[in-house]
């Protein structure tokens, strides 16, 4: 099994090579661009770090899969998000992605966290089955992305207890 690393700041270009790779790898999957993030200087990678953690899996050294752990300011201590949630294309229906996603809530349990959220884009059907796999459970609440006009997300929630 790949191992889980959780990047600190000093490691920002791990980050920025890793986010921009999925960005072209998968532009649909996400609503940041790859366009706009190729423009990001350094303070803006740093400032990822600031909203929480990022986690890579590794397979014998090698980035395979990245999430993001982010705590918003209005949710409450014991509650987070998981953003950015990929997987290399060489590795996809493999089971990674569900190793990645446990890996993660694992850790979160043990931090003593309750609820862990996402925003999925509703047509994507091969995340929301994973999702659900894992216990995600949707929250009713849908959002249009004014990134993507005639796109929308919708909210699921995994009770960490």
């Amino acid at each position: 099994m790949p191992d889980i690393k959780r990047l600190d700041r000093n490691e920002w270009k791990t980050l920025r090579k890793l986010r921009l790779t999925a960005l072209a790898d998968s532009p649909d999957a996400f609503i940041a661009t790859y366009k706009t993030e190729k423009k990001y200087r350094k303070a803006s990678w740093l400032a990822e770090f600031a909203r929480g953690f990022w986690y890579v899996f590794e397979d014998d050294g090698r980035p395979i899969g990245l999430i993001g752990v982010v705590h918003y300011s209005h949710m409450p201590r014991d509650e987070c998000s998981l953003e950015f949630i990929w997987v290399s294309r060489n590795y996809r229906q493999s089971g990674i992605a569900s190793d990645l996603i446990a890996s993660v809530l694992k850790l979160l349990r043990e931090a003593q966290y309750r609820t862990a959220y996402l925003w999925v884009l509703d047509d994507n059907e091969v995340a929301i089955g994973l999702y659900k796999k894992l216990g995600f459970v949707s929250t009713n609440e849908r959002q249009p992305l004014k990134r993507r006009p005639g796109r929308s997300e919708e909210r699921m929630m995994l009770d960490l207890r």
